[in-house]
């Protein structure tokens, strides 16, 4: 899946990894308050691992959506539906997995 994301929004696999820490980041900064919380969000590895969860399900949406259009989607289409898609994950938080963080 990541290598179809990676292929619709011509990124390399650096500049998709870079693309996805920076959700991260910002997910993480929307959810805390301090820079102390910050920081513990972003190593805390069970939030992690619940977060790119909910992102790998919206890029199966994303694919989803996007597949009759494989061959004739632009880069730019691509990337502003992959955006419409993901940025749903900002209105989710997993309260249990935020309490495991101490945040």
């Amino acid at each position: 899946m990541k290598k179809e994301v990676q292929r619709l929004l011509s990124l390399t696999p650096s500049q998709y990894n870079r693309m996805v820490f920076n959700i991260w980041f910002e997910w993480c900064n929307q959810k805390t308050t301090t820079s102390k919380e910050l920081q513990k969000a972003l190593i805390c590895k069970p939030l992690f691992n619940w977060w790119q969860k909910e992102l790998l399900n919206l890029e199966a949406l994303f694919l989803k959506e996007i597949a009759p259009f494989y061959k004739i989607v632009s880069k730019d289409v691509a990337q502003d539906i992959y955006d419409t898609y993901i940025c749903e994950i900002f209105k989710k938080l997993s309260k249990s997995t935020v309490k495991k963080a101490n945040l």
